[in-house]
């Protein structure tokens, strides 16, 4: 029936467009800022339950995905700011990354570094501007931060605890079996 009315419409000289909801807030708006994170090891499967529950998404559930809210508030990615937590994050990170692995050329560890980047602003700017809304993200800060993460909890637990505020963590765990064949079946697919 849906293409029979575009066939019509597309005669009439009208092309149907879905438009992207103006009114996300009275949608999804809860009212509570709430940031859902998968953390797990690789292969385990996270991206593909994060895709799923795009996909199945009903309009009953109040959860934007995080490109959905980055998206909604394209005028905030140009805010490159970036308040002390966060630094702090970045600069341990820095030295992880710029002094671990010797055999990773600096190309490599410059690619790395740039990804890092991206992910903690992305985080930035869930921290700064989400005050009504619950995000979920297949791999966020606390999952490509984590042992920075463990040393910030130590040494500086104020900031620990401010990057955690409004956070929810769900684990993802299997055995070493399962995650090596998906790992060797993603590696065999993409190369």
């Amino acid at each position: 029936m849906k293409t029979f009315l575009r066939n019509i419409i597309n005669l009439a000289g009208y092309d149907i467009k879905k438009l992207p909801s103006k009114n996300i807030e009275s949608r999804y708006k809860t009212g509570k800022p709430l940031k859902i994170e998968f953390v797990g090891p690789s292969g385990i499967g996270k991206t593909t339950l994060y895709k799923e529950l795009i996909k199945l998404r009903t309009k009953r559930d109040k959860w934007l995905s995080a490109d959905e809210f980055i998206q909604h508030h394209t005028k905030l990615k140009n805010n490159h700011y970036i308040s002390e937590p966060f630094a702090e994050l970045l600069e341990l990170k820095t030295k992880r990354v710029l002094l671990g692995k010797k055999d990773h050329s600096i190309f490599r560890k410059m690619g790395l570094l740039s990804y890092f980047y991206k992910i903690l602003k992305k985080d930035l700017i869930f921290k700064r501007y989400n005050k009504d809304f619950k995000i979920i993200m297949d791999e966020g800060v606390v999952h490509n931060f984590t042992n920075e993460f463990i040393d910030l909890s130590k040494d500086k637990p104020e900031y620990f605890r401010m990057l955690i505020q409004d956070v929810a963590i769900v684990f993802f765990n299997s055995s070493e079996e399962f995650i090596t064949y998906n790992s060797l079946k993603r590696a065999k697919e993409k190369g």
